[in-house]
């Protein structure tokens, strides 16, 4: 990501001289930025902003608004720790089978009480 952020700000003045990529640039480069941060938070409960936006090679305030953007469309289920700056991922719900096998579990406690 470093180095299309590179390439693309030492291109920038032409590529933007071109209608068609002046177009679609932001929706271009928001995409790309926002699939890289999707495998850079993956492994993490906590990242600081700062951190993603040395890795996309952004500022701390457009790594902010991208992550602000992409909570805001369900891409990313977390939210901004504005005070410490760091984005705190939500923790992925359970899958329905385990809250349906944990109700049958109780049910067939709460039965098997009666015969005792």
């Amino acid at each position: 990501m470093k180095k299309f952020e590179r390439i693309f700000q030492e291109n920038k003045e032409s590529l933007m001289r071109d209608q068609f990529i002046q177009e679609h640039i932001i929706d271009l480069l928001k995409n790309f930025r926002t699939k890289i941060l999707l495998i850079l938070i993956k492994p993490y409960n906590k990242i600081k902003i700062s951190f993603v936006g040395q890795e996309l090679g952004i500022s701390e305030e457009e790594t902010e608004n991208l992550i602000v953007s992409c909570i805001l469309d369900k891409v990313i289920a977390g939210k901004i720790d504005q005070l410490n700056k760091v984005l705190i991922m939500n923790p992925k719900p359970e899958p329905q089978i385990y809250k349906a096998m944990e109700l049958l579990s109780d049910r067939i406690h709460n039965l098997s009480l009666c015969f005792e």
